[in-house]
């Protein structure tokens, strides 16, 4: 046989293969006669099952049957490029079975379960361990616990797939993908862990955002929950450019400090008066501080705030809450406080 026709067909069943897979080293490789013999046993079983998913058809049994054929066929044959075709096609068979089975959104649903602690049992097992070792042993020791879960949030289509494919699923979860990582189950499976902090994050976040903008300064620690769910999004190439920008944005905008005068000024007001976690500056003992009750009467709130009367007690606090900007005009925007606030005493009526 001509070496050219030789290196046709090599090139031929290498197309097959994700070059990205990794197989045994000690697999040898694939013979001239091998390589036909992959190319005119399996060729067709790939051709199958090309035409059967760009028809939309990848529901049908046709597909399963013809995702068996193809990794059978490479499976037969003994040699370095036959395998890498074969687990090739393996991933992408197993990709489209999840998909057909809505695995994938089952699994979301755990997710979401495990992280609000919505069933007790959960608690009892590190689903979210990212050391593939502790996270097996934690799906196997919570079987039980896992399949009572999803039984409450998942349909009884991808309840019966898990039933019959729970080792399949372990596998997916914590044996990384040898081929192209950023497209795979494992990649898919385990970002989606990320998502229920993701979207209570920017949830709560939109809500300070707008807090924020009217004024009101939030005493939660954003800065460490944005760090947390963006070190948990960098782990996987799952996310959109998309979404990560979103989160970047929704980060840079709830870390700004407000930066005019009235804004910081009143965001200190409702942070003190926050009845549930208010702020505490150090410059505010002097004036006897107790603890916050509710409902705010008008007389604990007047001595609450007496230290906003304080033109060096408020200069060190915006120092700490405020823009730059707001520092460099405290003296003259103090001062116009100061004029407003006797005007409105001096006009009041004493009835």
């Amino acid at each position: 046989m001509g070496s050219i026709f030789i290196l046709f067909l090599f090139q031929a069943i290498v197309t097959y293969a994700d070059p990205k897979v990794q197989i045994d080293d000690t697999v040898k490789d694939c013979t001239p006669k091998e390589l036909v013999v992959a190319q005119g046993k399996c060729s067709k079983y790939v051709n199958d099952l090309i035409v059967l998913t760009e028809e939309g058809d990848t529901k049908s049994r046709n597909v399963t049957d013809a995702c068996k054929s193809v990794t059978s066929c490479f499976g037969g044959i003994q040699c370095a490029e036959a395998e890498k075709s074969k687990r090739t096609y393996e991933q992408k068979c197993d990709k489209l079975e999840f998909t057909n089975n809505d695995v994938a959104s089952c699994m979301s649903m755990f997710y979401n379960t495990v992280y609000s602690k919505k069933e007790n049992c959960t608690e009892d097992f590190d689903y979210f361990s990212r050391d593939m070792r502790i996270k097996r042993e934690s799906y196997t020791a919570g079987k039980s616990c896992f399949f009572k879960t999803i039984n409450k949030t998942c349909n009884a289509t991808s309840v019966a797939y898990l039933e019959k494919n729970y080792e399949k699923l372990l596998d997916v979860l914590t044996i990384p993908s040898d081929g192209d990582a950023c497209s795979s189950l494992h990649d898919e499976l385990n970002a989606r862990q990320c998502e229920p902090q993701m979207r209570e994050f920017m949830i709560n976040g939109m809500i300070q955002a707008i807090s924020m903008s009217f004024g009101m300064k939030e005493r939660s620690n954003t800065t460490k929950t944005c760090s947390e769910t963006k070190e948990c999004m960098s782990q996987y190439c799952y996310f959109s450019k998309n979404t990560t920008q979103q989160l970047e944005q929704l980060c840079d905008e709830l870390s700004k400090k407000p930066t005019t005068f009235n804004m910081c000024y009143m965001g200190i007001r409702m942070s003190t008066l926050d009845t549930k976690e208010p702020a505490n500056y150090e410059c505010q003992e002097k004036y006897g501080r107790k603890p916050m009750v509710e409902p705010v009467n008008k007389a604990l709130e007047k001595q609450y705030l007496k230290f906003m009367d304080d033109k060096e007690c408020m200069r060190t606090i915006m120092k700490e809450e405020c823009d730059q900007s707001v520092l460099d005009v405290f003296d003259e925007e103090w001062d116009k406080l100061q004029k407003e606030k006797n005007s409105r005493t001096s006009t009041r009526s004493p009835f």
